[in-house]
């Protein structure tokens, strides 16, 4: 399961995900102030919304791009090869070499997320106002680990939105378009936090 293989099965190229650093899984990558535009800074923030929620789409040989759900125009790319260079979101570009990353599927089933030069991976970081950066390979530097976990979305109508008490304070209204709604204005989506 070695993303170095290919892509890694277990993660869906049509789901969204959020990254946090093993390190600290209450922090996420995140696209600073919401800014999606050329040159925004990636940094790690608590869980908030969709500018925290990427998804990975294949480039071909095994990369993937990680593109932005906030605008998925966006991926994130890296400034350049080289020990603390960090990332930045730009229009995506699958032939860019600098928004090509590879998923390793590490033992602890965890992932480090390597650049397109195997020499330098993404080094998580746990402070607010520090932004991830590239630091060289490494499978056992926890802060090159990473948990990839799925964002999870369900539908409801709104009239029959009862939340039940045990879960009353978890749930966080999020209106979404709902495409396969007969009545869109009657559908609102929500995420499990």
């Amino acid at each position: 399961r070695d993303a170095k293989e290919g892509f890694d099965p277990f993660l869906d190229a049509t789901k969204w995900y959020r990254i946090a650093p093993v390190k600290d899984n209450t922090r996420y990558l995140d696209v600073v102030g919401q800014q999606y535009k050329n040159g925004t800074p990636i940094g790690v923030w608590t869980r908030s919304n969709r500018n925290q929620e990427f998804q990975f789409k294949d480039a071909g040989n095994g990369y993937v791009t990680i593109t932005v759900r906030g605008d998925p125009r966006y991926s994130i790319e890296i400034l350049s090869f080289s020990k603390d260079s960090q990332m930045k979101l730009m229009e995506t570009d699958v032939n860019n070499p600098k928004q090509k990353f590879k998923l390793v599927l590490l033992p602890n089933g965890f992932y480090r997320i390597e650049t397109s030069d195997p020499g330098f991976s993404i080094l998580g970081v746990t402070n607010i106002y520090q932004r991830p950066y590239l630091s060289t390979s490494n499978d056992i530097n926890l802060y090159q680990q990473w948990e990839i976990t799925p964002v999870k979305w369900f539908r409801r109508q709104l009239s029959s939105y009862k939340p039940a008490a045990s879960l009353q304070g978890r749930l966080i209204e999020k209106k979404e378009e709902c495409r396969s709604a007969p009545s869109r204005e009657n559908w609102e989506g929500f995420f499990i936090v």
